[in-house]
């Protein structure tokens, strides 16, 4: 039978799905048209811009300098920029468009960062919402440019219904409705109590009939805290990094931040020890149950949060099948510049299906060489962290050295015999900690030595791990809403992973921090800012589109 929630009328879910959708799209429509979308375009006279660090040859624009840049002003509030090219784009070009309320006073805090497909003949950029009077883009590719002109925005009591309406796409409705639909109409299958022959207390039909259900096993806390730490400190590292750089190397600013991106990109490792500890020890699974689960896990989010770049960040006026192809493509071939975090889900992704063969590799494995293995581990990632550090190229393959090696630490550390030596692990941590900021305080490319697959790395994620496995006792005593909190946190974590960055250059830096603060405060507010923010984000995601993409997959 049809499963009804809370036997609500299966009719008046569908309205309401439908008026979810409708709402959307009227919304997104309303955003649109008070972005100038539909108005009229009003070429802007290239002799009136600033034009620095360009040569211009006959509409060709060669970049000659480190800052190529085109400066003007505006008398009213802008919506979108629009750029034709006379010949298309050969390669993905990376674009800004920065803006100010006067004085050319440009800042990282009031940026759109965009990219253009390969083939781009016409690009849109947006400002966000707010009085203007400078504009300035930055283009770092050269191209031949056939006009620039601009629409200008829409105040909101000025919007028509007819131009909400012309801005409407059935396509993008019908995408809402169906995601809509998908995720919270119940299921058309039938339930395993339905099924003829089978007890309900046997769920799928396993038991023997009138047998109890088994009793669920109470969920590990441990691991869900690491995956909170992970996903705030991937946030932390894309948040500190940048006012990093411009920071004098050994400022009391510059090691504050330093301390925050080297937290940052303890975030790699972690997630690889998580992964190796909870997926390496022997199941009671098949390979092909595993690969199933475990790459629908991670592949559905990917296609659906890479959207948010290769559609949301993708200035390239496209059509629907050109849009399709491209996203495509630049999955695949992992090129998405506004994306530059995806290549720890690709490695994850390989890890995943090297987990079968370890685990057959590892079910062998005596105590002794259990211990030899780490041992060897350890050895190759201090090689290869000293060879970076006296910029040396290392000359063995990046198995044990690299994240392969990571991944089967996670399953070494959570082994009985490795209890031994915890107070060791837990010492380590901040010891590689006091190194990692020694190495920052003497070179601004500390990152290189400290960062990813580094020995001082993964002494410092390792330490964290014992650290919580040691504390699941206490953290097993925690009330059940902390419990339940975590839990719902850690489960979001690899969501929050894959949207945090279009969060970062989408929401946070447009418009958001006020000018004129200090680095520290930056930092600390743009992370409260992209964390808050990255939340709700994944969840509404996750609990819509997602769920509607995982349904056929069960």
């Amino acid at each position: 039978m049809l499963h009804n929630r809370g036997h609500f009328p299966l009719f008046l879910q569908f309205l309401l799905c439908l008026l979810a959708a409708l709402l959307l799209e009227c919304a997104v429509s309303f955003y649109a048209v008070s972005r100038g979308a539909g108005n009229p375009e009003e070429p802007l006279s290239l002799t009136s811009v600033e034009i620095a660090d360009f040569t211009v040859d006959s509409g060709r624009y060669t970049v000659s300098g480190p800052e190529p840049r085109f400066v003007w002003t505006l008398d009213r509030d802008p919506g979108q920029v629009v750029l034709r090219f006379a010949e298309p784009i050969p390669d993905t070009a990376n674009i800004e468009l920065l803006y100010s309320t006067g004085g050319f006073l440009f800042d990282r805090f009031r940026v759109t960062t965009r990219y253009l497909a390969p083939g781009t003949t016409e690009a849109i950029l947006t400002f966000p919402p707010g009085h203007w009077r400078d504009a300035r883009i930055s283009f770092h590719d050269s191209f031949t440019l056939e006009n620039v002109s601009v629409r200008y925005a829409v105040p909101a009591d000025s919007i028509s219904l007819p131009a909400v309406k012309e801005q409407a796409n059935p396509l993008r409705f019908l995408l809402f409705l169906l995601c809509f639909l998908a995720a919270f109409l119940p299921s058309l299958r039938k339930t395993p109590a339905d099924a003829p022959g089978t007890s309900s207390k046997a769920p799928f039909g396993h038991g023997t009939p009138g047998s109890a259900a088994p009793v669920p096993r109470m969920r590990m806390v441990w691991p869900d805290v690491l995956r909170v730490l992970a996903a705030f400190f991937v946030i932390l590292l894309h948040v500190a990094q940048p006012p990093s750089l411009v920071l004098p190397v050994g400022s009391k600013m510059y090691m504050a931040a330093a301390v925050c991106c080297i937290f940052g990109a303890a975030s790699t490792p972690l997630f690889l020890l998580i992964s190796g500890a909870l997926l390496l020890p022997v199941r009671g699974e098949s390979a092909g149950t595993f690969l199933k689960k475990r790459l629908t896990s991670v592949v559905l989010p990917l296609l659906l949060y890479s959207l948010f770049y290769t559609v949301g960040t993708c200035a390239s006026v496209l059509s629907p099948m050109a849009q399709l192809r491209h996203s495509l493509s630049a999955l695949l071939t992992r090129n998405i510049p506004t994306a530059p975090h995806f290549w720890l889900v690709y490695v994850i992704i390989g890890l995943y299906v090297l987990t079968v063969p370890l685990r057959v590799l590892l079910r062998a494995l005596s105590e002794k060489k259990e211990k030899l293995l780490a041992l060897a581990i350890l050895v190759f990632l201090a090689i290869r962290t000293a060879c970076w550090y006296r910029n040396v190229p290392p000359v063995f393959p990046p198995v044990l050295s690299g994240f392969p090696g990571i991944f089967l630490m996670g399953y070494l550390l959570q082994r009985p015999w490795m209890r031994r030596w915890d107070r060791v692990w837990m010492a380590a941590g901040p010891i590689s900690l006091v190194l990692a900021l020694f190495v920052a305080s003497t070179r601004i490319d500390y990152l290189n030595v400290v960062g990813n697959r580094s020995f001082l790395s993964v002494l410092l994620t390792g330490g964290m791990f014992i650290l919580m496995l040691r504390a699941e006792p206490l953290l097993g005593k925690l009330p059940g809403l902390c419990r339940r909190l975590l839990s719902g946190l850690g489960k979001q974590s690899y969501s929050i992973l894959l949207v945090h960055y279009f969060v970062l250059i989408d929401l946070v830096m447009r418009a958001v921090m006020p000018l004129g603060i200090s680095p520290l405060v930056q930092i600390g507010g743009t992370l409260i800012l992209c964390a808050a923010l990255s939340l709700p984000v994944a969840l509404l995601c996750d609990r819509t589109a997602l769920r509607a993409l995982m349904r056929p997959f069960g």
